[in-house]
């Protein structure tokens, strides 16, 4: 970031909100765990700080039985069969993220909620998550998600 000459960093810690300013300018506020950038940063975001480290995913598969996925990071630990499943989370928010690890030995399907995609895939289809395998998926809309390795 460029300096301006004689510019006045500022570093609050006031009532629970930690604050970096340049030029009486607020770059970071952190509060919580809400997160804000400001003036061409390039995320503004909510850190979610909730693990979920035991998921099992739904025997027999499919959308509406699907295991939720309820923390932001998530361990799937139990796939018994392929095409097990779980679903992102119905509190979805633009901008969201969750964390998914398929830490099984099989294939594990992730679903949106009900009407939802991934990828722009047609809606309700299932995204195929290989042992292993750890994606980020970040939501788009209420019920939309692209997904990030």
């Amino acid at each position: 970031m460029a300096r301006n000459p004689g510019a006045e960093d500022h570093l609050v810690f006031r009532d629970d909100v930690f604050s970096i300013s340049i030029n009486d300018e607020t770059k970071l506020r952190i509060s919580g765990s809400h997160i804000e950038f400001f003036q061409n940063m390039l995320v503004s975001s909510v850190i979610h700080t909730s693990v979920s480290d035991q998921v099992v995913a739904a025997a027999g598969g499919g959308q509406s039985s699907a295991t939720t996925l309820s923390a932001s990071l998530n361990f799937i630990t139990t796939v018994a069969s392929v095409g097990d499943s779980c679903k992102l989370p119905a509190t979805n928010l633009s901008g969201a993220c969750v964390f998914v690890s398929n830490e099984s030995l099989n294939i594990c399907d992730v679903y949106p909620q009900s009407g939802g995609q991934i990828n722009d895939v047609v809606a309700d289809s299932p995204y195929s998550m290989a042992p292993g395998q750890k994606i980020k998926f970040l939501g788009r809309t209420s019920l939309n998600w692209e997904t990030f390795s």
